[in-house]
């Protein structure tokens, strides 16, 4: 497994963004569902000025549901860098032979 463990750890990079974009496109159509079943007349019409005023409002929720989705992602995505580094500190200790730290100074 040592070509495809290297493949894999080369490529983790792109697929972590690959998923994020899978993430913010599912989250995308979840909202434009939403926006779909309360308005279907939407799809069939031009909407009127105060329509398009109301939009901006939607548009924010839009955004504001992206980021948030970013953030989680990366939330994630630091919370496994983090215990990946602790696991190899503790491997690293154990074989030496030596005690562990936390990485907060502390043991």
């Amino acid at each position: 497994m040592g070509r495809a463990g290297t493949l894999l750890k080369e490529e983790t990079p792109g697929i972590r963004h690959t998923l994020a974009n899978l993430r913010l496109m599912s989250d995308q159509l979840k909202l434009t569902a939403v926006e779909v079943r309360s308005q279907p007349w939407r799809l069939l019409h031009s909407p009127t000025t105060k329509e398009m005023s109301s939009q901006v409002l939607y548009d924010a929720r839009a955004a504001y549901a992206e980021a948030a989705s970013d953030l989680r992602a990366a939330s994630e995505g630091a919370r496994g860098q983090r215990r990946q580094a602790v696991g190899r500190r503790h491997a690293d200790a154990v074989a030496r032979g030596g005690q562990v730290q936390d990485g907060r100074g502390g043991r």
